[in-house]
């Protein structure tokens, strides 16, 4: 218990090795997911069944004059049917008009230079970020390392874009450059879920240029994708909002590979009623700890902590590879604790997310034990332990 609480058992040169062969074993995974056949190659031979097909599929009918027609889900079904040959698989496209934008590039291309390209940028954003927080490029590559990356790169999901975007303006945040930082925040508009408890941070904050910073990047970034594809997305995509809570409360995507306190709650048997309860405490209780944390405390990486974690337990929609933003405030705790030291239960604690932070789902699905919120609660928690360490009593720094 001793070495538990002073993160003893874990040692420097095995983490180090650790760190090379997962990084090894990613690259070769990627290859191989690529070039050897297995369950993600779709009949046709053209795609991959990943989410990332979605995407793709999203951007070549934009190009081709469409861009309303994602939000169609029966049109779109069809659309990547024809891609895939596989009508049992479809992936839905929830986002705004403005990720459409994003991923336009991509579909003038092939799907697996797109899929590789689009891995590629995820990286470009999410290691630089990780260089800013952390301090210096040996700790950064190592974070690509924890298990979150590769989940993210093989489902060809956007966690690694969502992340870099979090982390880099935390870090602008963090220097008192708060209009960037509202900049890189208005981005996160196209997914607007993992930022639901930006706006009360920046409000107990009082932070008035990263809002208004935010505030012009959302709109420009709104504005472009209008002037791109027509307002016609727009209303297509307010049109299937509902969707998502429909694929939420029917379990067409598994609660297993929830990382929501609903989706906890349906596996553990409750009702989807019981289930709704559930998320709104946990929804309050999220709102709350921001609220106080960004009112009154000092320490930015108790701050970090405390607003991706409860923004994750905050939402009813996000699934395992989204974990990829715990490694946000994971880079904030390593910084921190390599220069003045660790916590206690701190690395025994960062230890358990990132080594069980691809593994969620596996466990939900085949265990039944709805493990991804507890790694939220862990980051949480740190992040609370770090405020409380640095006292509650103090004015929150750089806000003026």
């Amino acid at each position: 218990m001793t070495k538990m609480r002073e993160g003893t058992w874990i040692r420097p040169d095995l983490v180090s090795f650790a760190v090379k062969l997962a990084l090894a074993a990613y690259v070769l995974a990627f290859i191989a997911v690529i070039l050897v056949p297995n369950a993600y190659h779709a009949p046709t031979g053209t795609v991959l069944l990943t989410d990332f097909l979605s995407f793709w599929a999203a951007a070549r009918e934009a190009l081709a004059g469409m861009p309303a027609a994602p939000y169609d889900t029966a049109a779109f079904q069809a659309y990547q049917t024809s891609l895939s040959g596989d009508p049992a698989t479809f992936f839905s496209f929830l986002y705004p008009p403005t990720f459409l934008l994003l991923v336009l590039p991509f579909g003038t291309t092939g799907f697996v230079p797109a899929f590789v390209g689009f891995s590629l940028a995820g990286l470009a954003l999410f290691l630089p970020a990780m260089r800013v927080i952390i301090g210096t490029w040996r700790h950064a590559v190592a974070m690509l390392a924890a298990p979150m990356v590769i989940n993210t790169l093989l489902h060809g999901q956007n966690a690694l874009i969502s992340a870099g975007l979090l982390g880099l303006a935390l870090s602008a945040m963090e220097r008192r450059r708060h209009f960037l930082a509202g900049l890189l925040i208005g981005l996160l508009t196209y997914k607007p879920q993992l930022g639901l408890l930006i706006p009360v941070a920046l409000l107990a904050a009082g932070d008035w240029r990263a809002i208004f910073g935010a505030a012009v990047s959302a709109i420009l970034f709104a504005l472009a994708s209008w002037a791109a594809f027509g307002i016609e997305p727009w209303f297509a995509f307010l049109a299937q909002a509902h969707l998502g809570t429909e694929i939420l409360e029917n379990g067409w995507v598994e609660w297993g590979k929830m990382v929501s306190v609903y989706g906890a709650a349906r596996v553990l048997g409750f009702s989807s009623p019981e289930a709704w309860v559930c998320q709104g405490a946990a929804s309050v209780a999220a709102v709350v700890a921001v609220a106080v944390v960004w009112r009154h405390v000092r320490d930015f990486t108790a701050r970090a902590c405390v607003l991706i974690a409860a923004g994750l337990l905050a939402t009813p929609f996000a699934l395992t590879y989204d974990l990829t933003v715990l490694l946000v405030p994971v880079a904030f705790l390593v910084r921190d604790g390599l220069r003045r030291g660790f916590l206690p239960w701190e690395v025994t604690g960062l230890a358990l997310v990132v080594i069980l932070g691809a593994a969620t789902g596996g466990i939900g699905l085949y265990l039944g034990l709805p493990v991804a919120p507890l790694l939220v609660a862990i980051v949480l928690a740190l992040g609370l332990a770090r405020a409380k360490a640095a006292g509650a009593d103090q004015p929150a720094s750089g806000m003026s």
